[in-house]
């Protein structure tokens, strides 16, 4: 093989090489979905597209375990009346633990696609979930369970927290008062 037709092959083989990195840099890149549901999202400048297959990831199985804290009218996150959802205190009924409900249902504080497409605001830097966790549409339906009991609850508002990477996730309670908040481990499932 004569030095010209080596450096021939070397160039073609190095352009190749650049074109796959920039085909794989532009390109978005799509959820990673496991057997056990979990997920991966692999980000890039690009904006990640999200599609419908991610309702498979929220899929529960069993009860996954989260903490549970608690977010009130003028807390020191500043939290205001309403939801993401538009829905306001005025909107609930209070139970008899101070927490405040919806059609029967504790108002709930996740992670939502509302937040994760954010682009201004405070859910502008929450674009990415840490593996195994959940990710919610505003009015999605779940279960908590609270010291072994058992409250049904919907997703109407978003939690920059629940994007955090803790050992497990985060979802907020929506209460009438700092008396009645709530800070324990508890678990959820949904469909």
């Amino acid at each position: 093989m004569e030095l010209n037709e080596f450096k021939k092959l070397v160039m073609i083989f190095t352009i190749g090489i650049i074109a796959v990195v920039i085909v794989t840099l532009i390109t978005p890149k799509k959820i990673e979905i496991n057997d056990d549901y979990s997920y991966l999202y692999k980000l890039n400048s690009a904006k990640t597209e999200i599609t419908i297959e991610q309702k498979a990831l929220v899929e529960a199985k069993e009860p996954r375990s989260i903490r549970i804290t608690s977010y009130w009218e003028n807390d020191s996150t500043n939290s205001g009346s309403c939801t993401s959802s538009g829905l306001c205190t005025d909107d609930f009924q209070i139970n008899e633990k101070g927490w405040y409900t919806y059609q029967d249902k504790l108002v709930l504080a996740g992670a939502t696609y509302t937040c994760f497409y954010a682009e201004t605001g405070a859910c502008a830097k929450y674009n990415s979930l840490p593996d195994g966790f959940g990710i919610h549409s505003l009015y999605d339906e779940v279960t908590i369970f609270v010291d072994g009991v058992s409250y049904p609850g919907i997703i109407l508002d978003s939690c920059g927290a629940s994007f955090w990477r803790e050992e497990v996730q985060r979802y907020d309670l929506f209460v009438s008062n700092e008396e009645s908040k709530l800070d324990t481990r508890g678990h959820i499932e949904y469909e």
